[in-house]
C-alpha cells in the first residue's frame, strides 16, 4: 500500500500495522464512533484480528491509518474497489477527542489518494441519517447526496435511513483548482 505525504503539518496517511491494532480497536469500540456504525455492537479482539486478516489479502480494499503531526488521529477505509468501473466505497474515522478539523484533514487526503494515487473515478459514501456531522462532512468535502434508502439498515431494534453520497474525480478536480484560484490549499464546499 502506499504512502501520502502532502501537508505542510506533515499529515499523512499510512498501511495499518500489528502494531496499530489494539488502540484502533479502542477507536472503534468507543461509544462515539461505534454509534455512527452499521456494527455497531463492541467488536471483540478476535473478530478485529479476522478483519486485519481479511483487509491485507484483500485486493478491493485499502485501510490506513491517519496521522496528524505525527500522532494516530483516525482511520480511513476504501472498500468495494472496483478498478473496471474505477469506484469505491468509503469509510472513516477519527479518535475520540480528536482535535477539531481532524476529520477534514483527513477527508482531504484520502480524497488525494483515492483520486491521485488510486486514479478512482468515483467514490461513494453511505451515512446513517442520524449522523448529522457526517451528513455536513460530505456536503463540505464536495460530495454529491444522491438518494436515500429507507429503512436500508437495521439494527437488530429498528430500520434506519441511509444517505448515499458520491464524488466523483472530475468534481474533486474542479474543487481543487477553484480552491488554487481561490488562494485556498485544499477544496472545501461551506454548505
Amino acid at each position: 500500500m502506499s504512502e501520502i505525504a502532502f501537508d505542510p503539518c506533515r499529515d499523512r496517511l499510512r498501511p495499518i500495522g500489528d502494531a496499530d491494532l489494539a488502540q484502533i480497536l479502542e477507536w472503534r469500540n468507543s461509544p462515539d464512533v461505534r454509534v455512527f456504525m452499521y456494527t455497531s455492537r463492541e467488536i471483540s479482539l478476535s473478530e478485529h484480528k479476522a478483519w486485519f486478516e481479511r483487509i491485507a489479502h484483500d485486493r478491493s480494499r485499502r485501510s490506513w491509518i491517519f496521522e496528524a503531526d505525527g500522532e494516530p488521529m483516525g482511520v480511513v477505509n476504501l472498500t468495494r474497489i472496483d478498478m473496471a468501473s474505477r469506484d469505491a466505497h468509503w469509510g472513516f474515522y477519527v479518535r475520540p477527542g480528536a482535535p477539531k478539523g481532524s476529520g477534514v484533514r483527513l477527508g482531504r487526503l484520502a480524497l488525494a489518494e483515492a483520486f491521485g494515487h488510486l486514479a478512482l473515478n468515483r467514490l461513494i459514501g453511505e451515512v446513517l441519517a442520524s449522523n448529522d456531522a457526517s451528513l455536513h462532512f460530505h456536503r463540505k468535502l464536495g460530495f454529491e447526496h444522491e438518494c436515500i434508502l429507507e429503512g436500508h439498515h437495521h439494527d437488530g431494534d429498528a430500520a434506519h435511513d441511509v444517505h448515499v453520497f458520491s464524488l466523483t474525480r472530475a468534481a474533486w478536480l474542479r474543487d481543487c483548482a477553484a480552491a488554487v484560484a481561490n488562494g485556498r490549499d485544499r477544496p472545501t464546499n461551506p454548505q
